[in-house]
């Protein structure tokens, strides 16, 4: 029975450490992630977005929070990042605004002060690869960190 005490000891002990791991590599990813990043580029459906086509949007990141800013909209929300994954993960659930109650499945890449996010506007599965299909609701999105 000892040992069996010890041995789950042990399990619990590596779970918990593998938690904290976790939460410091999210640490440091958001470290990379907060700021403000301004639409530069975009694709939707297989097509790129002509230059006066991209949304005028900014988004602010801080913390596992997010707010999108544009002329008319103001949606805010939570992510959750999986820095882990190839390509990395980030769950993006609207809290506030017209993304309210929805949740959307999205990979990243962060470059410097480079962002590319790609999710499905219509709330489908994740995205595999950085393009959009054609007749898809998939959307690509790239961003440049604003300036100080």
């Amino acid at each position: 029975m000892r040992r069996f005490a010890l041995a789950l000891a042990a399990v619990a002990l590596t779970v918990v450490a593998a938690s904290a791991l976790a939460a410091d590599d999210d640490k440091d990813e958001w470290k990379k992630l907060n700021g403000t990043w301004i639409a530069a580029e975009g694709e939707a459906g297989g097509q790129p977005l002509p230059a006066d086509n991209i949304p005028k949007l900014t988004l602010i990141m801080k913390d596992g929070t997010y707010e999108v800013k544009t002329a008319d909209v103001n949606d805010k929300g939570k992510l959750k990042v999986d820095p882990k994954q190839k390509p990395k993960h980030v769950d993006i659930e609207g809290v506030d605004g017209p993304n309210a109650g929805k949740v959307f499945k999205a990979i990243y890449e962060i470059d410097g002060d480079k962002l590319k996010v790609c999710y499905d506007l219509g709330g489908g599965d994740r995205p595999k690869a950085f393009k959009t299909s054609a007749g898809s609701s998939e959307f690509l999105l790239v961003f440049k960190r604003e300036k100080k």
